[in-house]
């Protein structure tokens, strides 16, 4: 089965009800594979969900719903060499992303999309206003 690897903003967008949730749940139902999260993501999702939901386990179960991808030195290194702009933290979940093997990444972020896409095969979802 194909690795499908979710950007952090996919899965706080979905874990916060932020307004593209809709827009987000439609679009990954249609998709067969293994979704997955970096261990960077798993970091920034726990630190600014904790904020905003009433419990731990709340986070600790919408995570376990993906498979977490560990983020290693080779992931840093790649990620010095193959970086464009100043994100670093992009370069880092493609880097973890090519790593892992994952024939797709899944972002809301546009200018992500048009940096990366000649490496990975990225899909944006559309935003809703």
């Amino acid at each position: 089965m194909k690795k499908i690897f979710l950007d952090t903003n996919i899965a706080l967008e979905i874990l916060l009800e932020r307004k593209n949730k809709p827009v987000c749940i439609e679009y990954l139902q249609n998709i067969d594979g293994i979704f997955c999260l970096s261990s960077l993501s798993v970091h920034i999702i726990y630190y600014v969900s904790f904020k905003h939901l009433s419990k731990k386990s709340q986070i600790f179960e919408y995570l376990d719903q993906f498979k977490i991808l560990d983020l290693s030195s080779a992931d840093y290194e790649v990620a010095k060499k193959i970086i464009k702009d100043s994100d670093f933290e992009d370069v880092l979940q493609i880097a973890c992303a090519l790593r892992h093997g994952c024939q797709n990444f899944i972002t809301l972020d546009q200018k992500l999309k048009k940096t990366y896409s000649s490496l990975l095969d990225i899909d944006l979802i559309g935003m809703q206003s």
